[in-house]
Protein backbone atom coordinates (compact mmCIF):
# COMPACT_ATOMS: atom_id res chain seq x y z
CA UNK A 1 0.00 0.00 0.00
CA UNK A 2 2.89 2.17 0.84
CA UNK A 3 4.58 1.96 -2.39
CA UNK A 4 1.70 2.88 -4.56
CA UNK A 5 1.54 6.11 -2.86
CA UNK A 6 -1.89 4.95 -0.78
CA UNK A 7 -2.56 6.51 2.60
CA UNK A 8 -3.12 4.70 5.47
CA UNK A 9 -3.80 4.66 8.82
CA UNK A 10 -2.69 1.92 11.88
CA UNK A 11 -5.32 1.95 14.36
CA UNK A 12 -5.70 0.32 18.16
CA UNK A 13 -8.89 -1.56 18.63
CA UNK A 14 -7.70 -3.84 21.86
CA UNK A 15 -4.70 -2.89 24.14
CA UNK A 16 -3.44 -5.63 25.96
CA UNK A 17 -5.13 -6.18 29.55
CA UNK A 18 -2.71 -5.24 31.88
CA UNK A 19 -2.67 -1.42 30.32
CA UNK A 20 -6.37 -0.81 31.19
CA UNK A 21 -8.30 0.05 34.30
CA UNK A 22 -9.88 -2.73 35.54
CA UNK A 23 -8.41 -5.40 33.44
CA UNK A 24 -11.18 -7.26 31.27
CA UNK A 25 -11.57 -10.73 31.50
CA UNK A 26 -10.98 -10.52 27.17
CA UNK A 27 -8.84 -8.86 25.42
CA UNK A 28 -11.71 -7.63 23.14
CA UNK A 29 -14.77 -5.57 25.22
CA UNK A 30 -15.79 -2.23 25.22
CA UNK A 31 -15.54 0.63 27.12
CA UNK A 32 -12.31 -0.03 28.74
CA UNK A 33 -9.97 3.29 30.10
CA UNK A 34 -6.46 3.39 29.91
CA UNK A 35 -5.22 3.16 33.13
CA UNK A 36 -4.01 6.73 34.09
CA UNK A 37 -0.70 5.47 35.59
CA UNK A 38 0.38 3.79 32.64
CA UNK A 39 0.77 5.86 30.05
CA UNK A 40 4.87 6.01 29.31
CA UNK A 41 4.07 2.31 28.91
CA UNK A 42 1.56 2.82 26.43
CA UNK A 43 3.37 5.43 24.49
CA UNK A 44 6.56 3.08 24.49
CA UNK A 45 4.40 0.24 23.09
CA UNK A 46 3.19 2.45 20.45
CA UNK A 47 6.39 3.88 19.47
CA UNK A 48 9.19 0.98 19.94
CA UNK A 49 6.35 -0.96 17.62
CA UNK A 50 6.39 2.04 14.91
CA UNK A 51 9.89 2.16 15.20
CA UNK A 52 10.69 -1.44 14.63
CA UNK A 53 8.20 -1.39 11.47
CA UNK A 54 10.00 1.64 10.03
CA UNK A 55 13.71 0.05 10.62
CA UNK A 56 12.98 -3.17 9.68
CA UNK A 57 10.40 -3.12 6.60
CA UNK A 58 10.75 0.55 6.17
CA UNK A 59 6.96 1.24 6.46
CA UNK A 60 5.57 4.09 8.40
CA UNK A 61 1.74 4.67 8.78
CA UNK A 62 0.53 8.49 7.80
CA UNK A 63 -1.88 8.18 10.35
CA UNK A 64 -2.18 6.89 13.62
CA UNK A 65 -5.50 6.67 15.84
CA UNK A 66 -7.45 5.04 18.29
CA UNK A 67 -10.75 2.90 16.53
CA UNK A 68 -13.73 4.55 17.34
CA UNK A 69 -12.81 5.87 20.79
CA UNK A 70 -16.31 8.14 21.12
CA UNK A 71 -18.25 5.18 21.66
CA UNK A 72 -15.50 3.08 23.37
CA UNK A 73 -15.97 0.06 20.62
CA UNK A 74 -12.68 -0.74 23.00
CA UNK A 75 -10.96 1.99 24.07
CA UNK A 76 -12.77 4.95 25.66
CA UNK A 77 -11.59 8.32 25.34
CA UNK A 78 -13.73 11.24 25.94
CA UNK A 79 -13.60 14.03 23.93
CA UNK A 80 -11.36 16.14 25.84
CA UNK A 81 -9.17 12.98 26.42
CA UNK A 82 -9.01 12.67 22.98
CA UNK A 83 -7.57 16.01 22.48
CA UNK A 84 -4.93 15.13 24.99
CA UNK A 85 -4.26 11.62 23.81
CA UNK A 86 -3.56 13.85 20.25
CA UNK A 87 -0.97 15.75 22.17
CA UNK A 88 0.74 12.83 23.55
CA UNK A 89 1.34 10.55 21.51
CA UNK A 90 1.82 12.99 18.90
CA UNK A 91 4.75 14.48 21.11
CA UNK A 92 5.90 11.11 21.37
CA UNK A 93 5.74 10.08 17.86
CA UNK A 94 7.65 13.22 16.57
CA UNK A 95 10.66 12.86 19.79
CA UNK A 96 11.33 9.43 17.66
CA UNK A 97 11.25 10.81 14.72
CA UNK A 98 8.28 8.89 12.90
CA UNK A 99 6.30 10.91 10.54
CA UNK A 100 3.19 9.23 11.79
CA UNK A 101 0.49 12.12 12.54
CA UNK A 102 -2.94 11.71 14.31
CA UNK A 103 -6.38 11.15 12.68
CA UNK A 104 -8.77 13.36 14.54
CA UNK A 105 -11.47 11.67 15.75
CA UNK A 106 -12.07 8.55 13.61
CA UNK A 107 -15.67 8.49 15.43
CA UNK A 108 -18.45 5.98 14.91
CA UNK A 109 -21.79 7.51 12.84
CA UNK A 110 -21.54 10.74 11.40
CA UNK A 111 -24.90 11.82 13.23
CA UNK A 112 -23.90 14.52 15.02
CA UNK A 113 -20.26 13.43 16.41
CA UNK A 114 -18.10 15.91 14.61
CA UNK A 115 -18.39 17.77 18.35
CA UNK A 116 -16.28 14.92 19.66
CA UNK A 117 -13.41 16.62 17.74
CA UNK A 118 -14.37 20.00 18.79
CA UNK A 119 -11.56 20.64 21.94
CA UNK A 120 -8.86 19.23 19.88
CA UNK A 121 -10.06 21.68 16.73
CA UNK A 122 -9.74 24.14 19.34
CA UNK A 123 -6.40 23.89 20.91
CA UNK A 124 -3.66 24.53 18.36
CA UNK A 125 -1.11 22.38 20.01
CA UNK A 126 -3.44 19.31 19.15
CA UNK A 127 -4.37 20.13 16.02
CA UNK A 128 -0.24 20.78 15.12
CA UNK A 129 -0.27 16.81 15.65
CA UNK A 130 -2.99 16.22 13.45
CA UNK A 131 -2.43 14.86 9.50
CA UNK A 132 -6.40 14.66 9.05
CA UNK A 133 -9.83 13.97 10.12
CA UNK A 134 -11.86 11.36 10.16
CA UNK A 135 -15.37 9.40 10.58
CA UNK A 136 -17.01 6.22 9.94
CA UNK A 137 -20.42 6.26 7.91
CA UNK A 138 -22.73 3.38 9.67
CA UNK A 139 -26.08 4.63 9.62
CA UNK A 140 -25.95 7.37 7.39
CA UNK A 141 -26.87 11.04 8.12
CA UNK A 142 -28.64 14.07 7.14
CA UNK A 143 -27.12 16.32 4.47
CA UNK A 144 -26.30 19.01 7.34
CA UNK A 145 -24.83 16.39 9.29
CA UNK A 146 -22.84 15.02 6.76
CA UNK A 147 -21.81 18.99 5.89
CA UNK A 148 -21.05 19.49 9.54
CA UNK A 149 -17.82 17.18 8.96
CA UNK A 150 -16.61 18.61 5.95
CA UNK A 151 -17.49 22.17 7.04
CA UNK A 152 -15.11 21.46 9.93
CA UNK A 153 -12.53 19.68 8.07
CA UNK A 154 -11.98 22.85 6.11
CA UNK A 155 -11.98 25.45 8.81
CA UNK A 156 -8.69 23.23 10.11
CA UNK A 157 -7.21 22.99 6.70
CA UNK A 158 -7.10 19.20 7.19
CA UNK A 159 -8.48 16.17 5.05
CA UNK A 160 -11.19 14.55 5.91
CA UNK A 161 -11.46 10.65 5.55
CA UNK A 162 -14.27 8.55 5.86
CA UNK A 163 -12.00 5.79 7.35
CA UNK A 164 -15.24 3.02 7.70
CA UNK A 165 -17.86 3.72 4.63
CA UNK A 166 -21.08 1.13 5.24
CA UNK A 167 -24.25 1.45 5.83
CA UNK A 168 -25.29 -0.81 8.34
CA UNK A 169 -22.34 -2.76 10.65
CA UNK A 170 -24.87 -5.13 11.56
CA UNK A 171 -25.97 -6.19 7.83
CA UNK A 172 -23.09 -8.83 7.52
CA UNK A 173 -25.14 -10.67 10.22
CA UNK A 174 -28.11 -11.08 8.07
CA UNK A 175 -29.20 -12.33 3.99
CA UNK A 176 -30.16 -8.88 3.19
CA UNK A 177 -26.17 -7.57 2.77
CA UNK A 178 -25.69 -9.65 -0.41
CA UNK A 179 -28.97 -8.26 -1.41
CA UNK A 180 -29.54 -5.44 -4.66
CA UNK A 181 -31.41 -3.49 -1.94
CA UNK A 182 -28.52 -3.19 0.24
CA UNK A 183 -26.02 -2.10 -2.71
CA UNK A 184 -28.36 0.66 -4.29
CA UNK A 185 -28.15 1.55 -0.17
CA UNK A 186 -24.38 2.06 -0.19
CA UNK A 187 -24.42 3.59 -3.73
CA UNK A 188 -26.89 6.71 -2.13
CA UNK A 189 -24.58 6.65 0.52
CA UNK A 190 -21.50 7.00 -1.96
CA UNK A 191 -23.20 10.03 -3.46
CA UNK A 192 -24.37 11.42 -0.18
CA UNK A 193 -21.16 11.63 1.13
CA UNK A 194 -19.12 13.02 -2.29
CA UNK A 195 -22.34 15.86 -2.36
CA UNK A 196 -22.51 17.06 1.13
CA UNK A 197 -19.24 15.48 3.50
CA UNK A 198 -16.66 16.53 0.36
CA UNK A 199 -14.03 13.77 1.60
CA UNK A 200 -10.71 13.79 0.24
CA UNK A 201 -10.24 9.78 0.86
CA UNK A 202 -13.15 7.41 1.77
CA UNK A 203 -12.34 3.22 2.52
CA UNK A 204 -14.99 1.17 1.33
CA UNK A 205 -15.96 -1.31 4.55
CA UNK A 206 -14.22 -3.69 3.56
CA UNK A 207 -12.25 -5.19 0.61
CA UNK A 208 -10.99 -8.33 2.78
CA UNK A 209 -13.77 -11.01 3.64
CA UNK A 210 -14.97 -9.89 6.34
CA UNK A 211 -17.82 -7.75 5.30
CA UNK A 212 -17.02 -8.76 1.78
CA UNK A 213 -18.47 -7.37 -1.42
CA UNK A 214 -16.90 -10.73 -2.97
CA UNK A 215 -17.44 -14.22 -1.85
CA UNK A 216 -15.26 -16.69 -1.99
CA UNK A 217 -16.84 -20.64 -2.78
CA UNK A 218 -15.10 -23.58 -3.79
CA UNK A 219 -15.30 -24.91 -7.46
CA UNK A 220 -16.21 -28.43 -8.46
CA UNK A 221 -12.14 -29.17 -8.95
CA UNK A 222 -11.57 -27.89 -4.69
CA UNK A 223 -10.23 -24.79 -6.09
CA UNK A 224 -11.30 -21.68 -4.50
CA UNK A 225 -13.50 -19.17 -6.82
CA UNK A 226 -13.89 -15.68 -6.43
CA UNK A 227 -17.78 -14.67 -7.12
CA UNK A 228 -17.85 -10.80 -7.14
CA UNK A 229 -21.37 -8.97 -5.30
CA UNK A 230 -23.62 -6.58 -7.18
CA UNK A 231 -21.59 -4.22 -4.08
CA UNK A 232 -18.46 -5.47 -5.69
CA UNK A 233 -19.42 -3.98 -9.30
CA UNK A 234 -20.79 -0.77 -7.57
CA UNK A 235 -17.66 -0.08 -6.01
CA UNK A 236 -15.58 -0.28 -8.98
CA UNK A 237 -17.92 2.18 -10.25
CA UNK A 238 -16.16 4.57 -8.20
CA UNK A 239 -12.88 3.42 -7.18
CA UNK A 240 -12.00 2.10 -10.80
CA UNK A 241 -13.45 5.15 -13.05
CA UNK A 242 -12.95 7.99 -10.60
CA UNK A 243 -9.46 9.68 -11.66
CA UNK A 244 -6.99 9.65 -8.54
CA UNK A 245 -6.38 12.88 -7.22
CA UNK A 246 -9.61 14.66 -9.28
CA UNK A 247 -11.06 17.62 -8.39
CA UNK A 248 -14.97 17.06 -7.00
CA UNK A 249 -17.26 19.97 -9.08
CA UNK A 250 -20.38 21.11 -8.19
CA UNK A 251 -23.43 19.44 -9.48
CA UNK A 252 -27.03 19.86 -8.80
CA UNK A 253 -29.65 17.43 -9.20
CA UNK A 254 -33.36 18.89 -9.50
CA UNK A 255 -34.82 14.92 -8.37
CA UNK A 256 -34.01 13.75 -4.97
CA UNK A 257 -34.32 10.01 -6.35
CA UNK A 258 -31.59 11.08 -9.02
CA UNK A 259 -28.02 11.74 -6.89
CA UNK A 260 -25.02 13.65 -9.21
CA UNK A 261 -21.90 13.89 -8.81
CA UNK A 262 -18.35 15.13 -11.13
CA UNK A 263 -15.22 14.89 -11.02
CA UNK A 264 -11.89 16.39 -12.97
CA UNK A 265 -8.56 14.95 -12.97
CA UNK A 266 -5.82 14.52 -15.26
CA UNK A 267 -5.01 11.61 -17.94
CA UNK A 268 -1.23 12.77 -19.27
CA UNK A 269 -1.71 16.20 -19.04
CA UNK A 270 -4.95 16.64 -20.24
CA UNK A 271 -8.32 16.96 -18.00
CA UNK A 272 -10.35 14.05 -17.88
CA UNK A 273 -14.02 13.88 -16.26
CA UNK A 274 -15.97 11.30 -14.45
CA UNK A 275 -19.58 11.72 -13.64
CA UNK A 276 -21.86 9.38 -11.79
CA UNK A 277 -25.54 9.41 -11.90
CA UNK A 278 -27.05 7.23 -9.69
CA UNK A 279 -31.20 6.54 -10.26
CA UNK A 280 -32.69 5.37 -6.82
CA UNK A 281 -36.21 4.77 -8.68
CA UNK A 282 -37.84 3.97 -11.55
CA UNK A 283 -36.46 3.78 -15.20
CA UNK A 284 -36.57 7.23 -16.24
CA UNK A 285 -34.77 9.77 -18.99
CA UNK A 286 -32.22 12.09 -17.35
CA UNK A 287 -30.55 15.46 -19.05
CA UNK A 288 -27.40 16.41 -18.15
CA UNK A 289 -25.93 20.07 -19.40
CA UNK A 290 -22.37 21.83 -18.47
CA UNK A 291 -20.72 19.33 -20.18
CA UNK A 292 -17.22 21.47 -20.89
CA UNK A 293 -17.22 22.07 -24.63
CA UNK A 294 -13.72 19.86 -25.34
CA UNK A 295 -15.56 16.97 -24.19
CA UNK A 296 -17.41 15.51 -27.56
CA UNK A 297 -17.17 11.52 -26.47
CA UNK A 298 -17.70 10.19 -23.40
CA UNK A 299 -17.66 6.54 -22.43
CA UNK A 300 -20.18 4.95 -20.83
CA UNK A 301 -20.61 1.99 -17.64
CA UNK A 302 -23.80 0.69 -16.13
CA UNK A 303 -24.29 -1.44 -13.22
CA UNK A 304 -28.13 -2.19 -12.80
CA UNK A 305 -29.60 -5.54 -11.10
CA UNK A 306 -29.75 -6.89 -13.94
CA UNK A 307 -26.29 -5.81 -15.70
CA UNK A 308 -23.07 -5.50 -13.84
CA UNK A 309 -20.66 -2.98 -15.15
CA UNK A 310 -21.97 -2.83 -18.22
CA UNK A 311 -20.29 -1.05 -21.10
CA UNK A 312 -22.87 1.08 -23.05
CA UNK A 313 -22.91 2.96 -26.15
CA UNK A 314 -20.46 6.02 -26.42
CA UNK A 315 -22.14 8.65 -25.89
CA UNK A 316 -21.88 12.27 -27.31
CA UNK A 317 -22.61 15.58 -25.49
CA UNK A 318 -24.22 18.03 -28.11
CA UNK A 319 -23.55 21.77 -26.84
CA UNK A 320 -22.34 20.19 -23.30
CA UNK A 321 -25.56 18.35 -22.90
CA UNK A 322 -26.33 14.83 -22.89
CA UNK A 323 -29.47 12.85 -22.38
CA UNK A 324 -29.65 9.99 -20.84
CA UNK A 325 -32.23 6.47 -20.29
CA UNK A 326 -31.59 5.44 -16.73
CA UNK A 327 -32.75 1.97 -15.86
CA UNK A 328 -34.20 1.27 -12.48
CA UNK A 329 -31.72 1.05 -9.24
CA UNK A 330 -28.90 1.95 -11.29
CA UNK A 331 -25.53 3.78 -11.40
CA UNK A 332 -24.35 4.86 -14.80
CA UNK A 333 -20.80 6.56 -14.89
CA UNK A 334 -19.59 8.93 -17.83
CA UNK A 335 -15.93 8.87 -17.94
CA UNK A 336 -14.12 10.89 -20.83
CA UNK A 337 -12.32 8.38 -23.33
CA UNK A 338 -8.43 7.84 -23.45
Amino acid sequence: IQDMGVPYVISIWALPKWLYENPPDRVRQSKRRIHPDRWDELLECLGSYLVYAKREYGVEPDLFSFNEANIGVDVLLTAEEHREAIKRIGAHFATLGLKTKMLLADATGPRGTHTYALPAANDPEAVGYCGAIGFHSWGGAKPEQYAAWGDLAEKLKLPLLVAELGVDAGAWRTRAFDSYLYAMREVRMYQELLLHARPQGTMQWEFTSDYGIAKVTRASDGRAEVIPTARFHLVKHFCNLTPQGADALTTASDNDRVLFTAFRGEDDGDPAYTLHVANLGPARSATVTGIPAGVTQLRAVQTSEEEHFKELTIVQPDSGIVVLELAPQSLLTLTTLD
